[in-house]
Formats: C-alpha cells, structure tokens, sequence
C-alpha cells in the first residue's frame, strides 16, 4: 500500500498553502470553488491549506452573497505586492 505518513500530508498542505497564498496575491478575494479550481490539488487540501493560513492569521475569511469570500490581510496584500506569482484565479 502506498499510504502517505503525516509528515509527507503536512508538507503537501503546506505547498498548496503557499499556492493558496500566491493565488489570492493576484485577486482581492476568491470564493473556496475559484481557489479550488485555480489549484491543482484536491479540494480537501486547498480546505486544509485555507484553515492552516487563516490560524496563521493570514487570511480574512467574510461571508457573501453565495458563500464565503476569502482574501489576504492587508499584511500579507502588502508583502504580495512586492513579490511575483504565477497562478491567476477570478475574482469572487
């Protein structure tokens, strides 16, 4: 069997969060389903990636009209800034 161990599964939420990261750099916010289908990772670790940033207190997560629309903090919308990213995502 090909069982991943819990190291491995952290490191792989932790790459999708800097995924998450950089693909929200680009919008001023996303819905789950835009960031989801912006990443190519399962939809259960772009959830887990969110959750890991959000208890980094690097994202400000408010309710919508059709859900929950999820951005940077302002802290970390200034570090995006100077920095480059390639993924591209809709805006909510």
């Amino acid at each position: 069997m090909g069982s991943k161990n819990s190291t491995d599964c952290i490191e792989q939420i932790g790459e999708v969060a800097g995924q998450v990261w950089r693909a929200l750099a680009q919008v001023e916010s996303a819905s789950l389903t835009k960031l989801t289908r912006s990443i190519d990772a399962p939809r259960d670790t772009v959830v887990q990636a969110v959750g890991w940033l959000a208890r980094e207190g690097k994202l400000e997560i408010s309710e919508a009209a059709r859900g929950r629309s999820i951005a940077l903090t302002e802290r970390e919308r200034h570090l995006a800034n100077t920095t480059q990213s390639t993924i591209h995502v809709e805006a909510a």
